[in-house]
This record gives C-alpha cells, sequence and structure tokens, in this order.
C-alpha cells in the first residue's frame, strides 16, 4: 500500500490512500522515509490486535483508524460492543482467526488483556499457527503494570505465553502499562519497537506515563519497609497500628502527599521499570533519605527504589563487588566478616551503594575523604541510549559519569577498593572560641587518620575536636572498629527500629532544616567570622580533598564541609546570609532538606 503526503495547503495529518483496500481501513502515524520521487512512503506492518474485550484495545484501534493509514484485523474474544453510531466494528472471532489461513507475510501481533486471552486455548492455538506460518512476525503482549504490585496471575500469564510464544515469533515484545498510559502512547512504543534496531529478541517495558496525582503515604507502610531487606516483602503485618496512631501529630497530615512508590526485586524488573519509553517520569531513589527525611518532592514522577534488587556483595582480596542497591550497612558487615572495611565511612549507613556513585558521601578521613574516591569501576545503563556501560577510573566516561545524577544513568554494579580491618583510638579534646586557621589546622595532623570538629550551638563558645588514630600511643581507651562519636552511631540505631525511625523522619521533615556546604578556605573564612549569628543548631566540620573529577564539588581545591542543621523557621534567615555573603558557595545535593 502507497500513501502520498498531503499536498500544499492541506492539513498534514491528511493522506491519501492507494492501492488495494485492507479488511479494516484505519490511519496511522508511522515511521516514514522520502523516495527519489519526493512522496512520503509509510513503512508499516500489518496489524492483528487480539483481545479487543480490553477498553484500551478497542481504543488503540479506534486511534489508528483516526491518524493514519494501516492494515488491521481485529480477533475478538467476544461479541464486540456496539460504537457511538450504532455499528459494531469489525472482527473475527477466535474459532475465525485459528482456521484462518490467508494472511500471510509479516504481520504484527498485539495480543490484549493476557490474563483472559491466556485461558482461551482456541485462541492461543490460533496465535500458534500464525506464528509458524509467518516466521518474521513480531508479538506484543499488552499486560499489567499490576504484575509490580504483586499481580500473580498476570506474571503467570505472561510466563505462560512467553514459554509458549518466544521461540516462534522473530521478536516478543512486552509492554505492562498503567490505567494512565494511552493508545497513542502503545502506538508510539510498538511503532519504534517494530522498526527498532536492538539485537534483544525478548524485551519487557513497563510505561510509565507523568502521574496525574500521589497518594497519602500508609504510616503502617512505612513501618514495614525495611531497607535491610533485599528479599521480596510485599507487605506484613499491621499489629500494633492504634498504639502508632494515637501518635497523631506526627503522623502524615490529610492530603499529604509522597510520590508514588514502585520497589522493584530485581535487577530485571528494574530495568523493565527503567527504560527509553519511561525514564523521564522515574525518579531513583535507594533508600529514600530524600524523601523521608528531607522531603524532597519529585511532582509527575514515579520513585523507584533499588534497595531490593541486591542479591551481591563479594570480596576479591582488596576489591569489593556490589550490587548497587545493597545498603552500606550490609556491604560494611559484609566486610567485618571477613576482616575488612572501607576506607572511610560517614556516620549514617542507611544509604545504597549507588547513591555513592552520585553524591559526595563523605566521613572524617585525612587521606580519603569520600567513598566515591575508592570505586574503581561501575557497570551503568543508560536508557536514552538503551545500552550498558562499564567505565573504570581513569577512564574519560568515568569522569563524565560520577557525581551526576542529571546524566540519568543507572548504576548496577560497582567495585571499590579496601583495606584490611584496623581498630581506632579516639583523643577529643574542647577549644574554646578557635579561629578558622586553627580549625583548618586541626584537620592537618599527620598522625590523625580521621579528624571531626563539632559544635553544638553557633552561640556557643567551645567546639569539640575528635582525631582518631590507628595505635594507643597517642589516644588511650576502648578501641573503635568505626571512626564514629556516638552520635554518629545513633543515626543507625534510630533506622533500626521502624517506629522510632519513622517519628525521627517526620519530626526533621516538619519542623527541621539541614543542609551542608562544601567551602573553600576563604570561604570558610568568611563563614567561621559570622557564624555566631546564625541561627544553628548544629554544625559539624569535616575536609574533603581535592579529587579533580570534573562534576565533583572538590574538583579544584580542598574544601572544608559544614554540615548544618536548623530551625525550618530560621531557614530563610540562613538563606539570606548565604546569598549575601557566599553566593558561590557548593552545597551538598544528596544532604539538602527541601
Amino acid at each position: 500500500m502507497r500513501l502520498a503526503g498531503p499536498r500544499s495547503g492541506q492539513d498534514a495529518s491528511l493522506w491519501r490512500v492507494t492501492g488495494p483496500a485492507p479488511i479494516v481501513l484505519i490511519k496511522a502515524c508511522v515511521h516514514e522515509h522520502v523516495d527519489i520521487e519526493g512522496e512520503v512512503m509509510m513503512e508499516a506492518m500489518k496489524q492483528i490486535i487480539i483481545g479487543p474485550r480490553s477498553p484500551l484495545a478497542l481504543r488503540y484501534a479506534k486511534y489508528l483508524s483516526e491518524v493514519g493509514g494501516r492494515t488491521v484485523t481485529l480477533v475478538a474474544l467476544s461479541p464486540l460492543p456496539k460504537t457511538e453510531d450504532g455499528d459494531r466494528p469489525f472482527h473475527l472471532s477466535a474459532e475465525q482467526f485459528a482456521s484462518d489461513t490467508s494472511r500471510a507475510g509479516d504481520v504484527c501481533l498485539v495480543l490484549f488483556d493476557v490474563r483472559h486471552c491466556c485461558d482461551d486455548e482456541t485462541l492461543m492455538q490460533g496465535v500458534e499457527e500464525h506464528l509458524r506460518r509467518n516466521p518474521g512476525a513480531l508479538l506484543f503482549l499488552i499486560s499489567s503494570a499490576s504484575i509490580h504490585s504483586g499481580d500473580l496471575r498476570c506474571s503467570r500469564a505472561e510466563t505462560k505465553l512467553h514459554d509458549r510464544f518466544g521461540p516462534l515469533a522473530s521478536r516478543l515484545v512486552t509492554l505492562r502499562v498503567t490505567h494512565q498510559v494511552g493508545p497513542e502512547t502503545l502506538v508510539s512504543v510498538i511503532d519504534a519497537e517494530t522498526h527498532s534496531a536492538r539485537g534483544r529478541r525478548s524485551r519487557t517495558f513497563t510505561l510509565l506515563e507523568p502521574t496525574v496525582g500521589v497518594r497519602s503515604p500508609n504510616p503502617l507502610e512505612a513501618l514495614s519497609s525495611d531497607p535491610n531487606d533485599i528479599e521480596t516483602t510485599r507487605s506484613r503485618g499491621t499489629s500494633g497500628a492504634s498504639g502508632f496512631r494515637s501518635l497523631g501529630k506526627l503522623l502524615p497530615r490529610p492530603g499529604a502527599s509522597m510520590p508514588e512508590t514502585l520497589r522493584p526485586n530485581s535487577v530485571s524488573e528494574l530495568l523493565t521499570l527503567y527504560h527509553p519509553y519511561s525514564y523521564q517520569h522515574v525518579q531513583l531513589a535507594g533508600c529514600n533519605t530524600g524523601v523521608k527525611h528531607f522531603g524532597w518532592e519529585f511532582p509527575g514522577k514515579t520513585l523507584i527504589q533499588t534497595i531490593r534488587t541486591a542479591r551481591r556483595a563479594r570480596v576479591r582480596g582488596d576489591r569489593l563487588d556490589v550490587d548497587a542497591g545493597l545498603t552500606l550497612k550490609l556491604a560494611i558487615e559484609c566486610l567485618r566478616r571477613v576482616e575488612k572495611e572501607f576506607y572511610v565511612v560517614p556516620n549514617y549507613s542507611y544509604i545504597s551503594m549507588g547513591t555513592i556513585f552520585f553524591v559526595p558521601v563523605h566521613g572524617s578521613g585525612s587521606d580519603v575523604s569520600t567513598l566515591g574516591e575508592t570505586i574503581e569501576k561501575a557497570l551503568l545503563y543508560l536508557p536514552d541510549e538503551d545500552r550498558f556501560l562499564r567505565i573504570k577510573r581513569g577512564d574519560p566516561n568515568f569522569g563524565r559519569y560520577i557525581y551526576r545524577p542529571e546524566s540519568k544513568a543507572l548504576v548496577l554494579r560497582l567495585t571499590f577498593r579496601i583495606r584490611d580491618q584496623t581498630r581506632y583510638f579516639v583523643k577529643q579534646s574542647t577549644h574554646a572560641t578557635p579561629r578558622a586557621r586553627e580549625i583548618v589546622d586541626h584537620f592537618s595532623d599527620p598522625e590523625a587518620v580521621n579528624v571531626e570538629i563539632r559544635k553544638s550551638k553557633a552561640a556557643d563558645d567551645c567546639v569539640t575536636i575528635r582525631k582518631y588514630y590507628e595505635h594507643d600511643q597517642i589516644a588511650s581507651g576502648k578501641p573503635l572498629e568505626l571512626p564514629k562519636d556516638s552520635l554518629g552511631r545513633l543515626w543507625d540505631r534510630l533506622e533500626e527500629t521502624p517506629v522510632v525511625s519513622h517519628l525521627f523522619h517526620e519530626y526533621v521533615r516538619r519542623f527541621g532544616y539541614h543542609v551542608e556546604l562544601f567551602l573553600s578556605k576563604t570561604q570558610f573564612d568568611r563563614f567561621w567570622k559570622a557564624h555566631r549569628e546564625l541561627p544553628l543548631r548544629k554544625i559539624q566540620l569535616r575536609r574533603m580533598k581535592q579529587d579533580g573529577l570534573p562534576h565533583s564539588p572538590c574538583s579544584d581545591c580542598d574544601r572544608i564541609s559544614a554540615d548544618l542543621f536548623m530551625k525550618r523557621s530560621d531557614k530563610d534567615r540562613f538563606l539570606a546570609f548565604i546569598e549575601h555573603h557566599l553566593p558561590d558557595v557548593h552545597f551538598n545535593p544528596g544532604k539538602h532538606s527541601r
């Protein structure tokens, strides 16, 4: 069939159809090219739409009929409803389709509602015979995104159809749809996959559209989520719900909203959600600290947590290979069992390992500042290019992607440098009204392997300096397994108790404001001279070393990290100070309240 483009002055959506009339004449926007005569040629495989009991199937056929030209056959499981004009759309019954041998040549079968179609053996035999007669045929299965919420019936139907038709179809593509996906999206994706040059015979995509609304968070659901649980746990009991509800002041307010959240249970499931057709509508997260603690919002996007996708953590000499979804907490425990450790650890370890690739996660180390400095290799998935990319330190692509979350890359696996486990001895001292220069000098102690400086309130006179050593000649006392003070260790203990964790994060989101600055020496001097006038309730200082990475806040020089906390009501006063005195200061994008 040849379709010529519109003449000058005509609506560009109109097409002239020449050649034999199809069984059902429809219009469709499909891939096109221009021949030597300048006419537009439409390339489209004949489509057989199966199972239009589904409302989406009928809308899909109607959309095609309204926007372009295509050869289409409808195969219905039951008589179709009348149209608005009172007519019934032309269709074949399952029996007619199974016995039909007239349709030859490459075709595209689009099978809607896999759960019901799978139960019709006559229809399935027809599909099977059709695929045998047409070895170049494509098969699209239109399934449901409810599979990500534990829809076992849908999952079994998909598996059954894949096992039966996968070896017969030249390519089998499964499209899982939500109620928000319209026929225009299906047409676009099916056309793209029909003409795709990708070599994989079988693909599965969950099509996520911009979310129209958000759901109110369920506090009981929040309590049931365990960031250490990397196995499948869809739901848990709600015992003690009445006691929790009595804490009404810190429960989410009526109408309070959280992003729609999906928690895939494997990397393969994760890749069905994050791909060329949906990545623009997705926000990736690990333990979801940004939303839970800092109150981040992602309007129109679906939040996808990766912590349940973790399956692998393997130590090989001085290297650790780990899935990006694993929590830092579990990675530390894994290393401890083989008497190994990271070169530096933060106070808070309930984050995913993938976060370390995109955010400068740091501790108080003197030689190694961030965990990112110890990443040697990474396996990424690039959704815009639909390909995997292996990078290693020193490659141009390593600097291109690390600390650059706007790249939209999905990190799947990481390799870290590790070292033999050691013990730490701490020496604590208090200093009254130290100057900025004195603070910086404390970070240069050649014997200390970790240095951390705290101040409870900005208005206080004294600062507390804790230095950690690997031998007891300078410091004494009970050795520590990790260079964390009591407050730092408290962070992890809070997360280990779901009720306490929920209340704590809810309190911070509602009443607190958390921010971290990366200050050059000049900026730190300016900040320190004025800091006592600021409404700060916590100041925690560490040094971060220059790393030369193009997207790092420490790319060009050493910096002092200032981890700050204040009441939310004091936020405007603080930000006004920053705007006036430190307009070009670097913020930590991973530690910043909404």
